[in-house]
């Protein structure tokens, strides 16, 4: 919880248009989105369409087709914030028991959307966490952040950015899956089962969003 605490902080923080900092913007990623949702789809593994099958897949395709730029150009409209963008707990820590948590690998920080940061709180590295109640956590960072914005169109802000993060990682997921890249401490079944895993959860995130997105319009 200490993690979602310094995460809100940090997305408080003031931030000048002179801080050396890129502004990140979600729409450049189109391009590889969509190619990696149709490789993904068309992808020639017996196990990965197995799993597959219980998702809507060319739903998701289709969803992306017609509106990815749309969805993806909301999201980079969000009121804008100091991120770490890759902030999960692995790159947190303290010096001392009880110092400050410091952010480490910060080569990533930009201007983002101001939640962007709260998918730390869920996913670690592409293996989801098994938190039993996941508005517990997304609770303490908003209670934290404190800056006039309610609950629901909070989690709704953070619903979207999720919703990005997992069409982005489709075609990650499915590269590393290609290349069979996986952890040191990985056989390579195990690092297949681990891609094809995050694919699947993936594709059935990114249904949940754009379907509840594409009500909403």
């Amino acid at each position: 919880m200490d993690g979602a605490t310094a995460m809100a902080k940090l997305a408080r923080s003031s931030f000048s248009e002179d801080m050396d900092l890129p502004q990140i913007q979600c729409l450049t990623d189109h391009d590889e989105i969509l190619k990696g949702i149709e490789a993904a789809v068309e992808y020639a593994n017996a196990e990965l369409q197995t799993t597959l099958k219980n998702v809507n897949c060319n739903k998701v395709l289709s969803i992306a087709r017609h509106s990815l730029p749309d969805f993806l150009a909301e999201i980079d409209g969000l009121p804008q914030g100091l991120t770490h963008g890759e902030c999960y707990p692995t790159h947190m820590g303290r010096r001392t028991p009880e110092g400050p948590i410091l952010f480490f690998d910060v080569a990533t920080a930009g201007i983002r959307p101001r939640f962007f940061d709260v998918q730390g709180l869920i996913v670690d590295h592409g293996e989801p966490y098994e938190i039993d109640d996941i508005n517990r956590v997304l609770k303490q960072f908003w209670d934290t952040y404190d800056q006039d914005v309610s609950y629901d169109p909070f989690c709704w802000e953070v619903k979207r950015i999720e919703g990005f993060i997992a069409l982005r990682n489709i075609g990650v997921q499915l590269d590393f899956l290609h290349r069979s890249i996986g952890e040191a401490w990985q056989d390579a079944e195990t690092a297949a089962q681990g891609h094809i895993k995050w694919i699947y959860l993936s594709f059935k995130k990114a249904d949940e969003v754009l379907t509840e997105w594409e009500t909403l319009r």
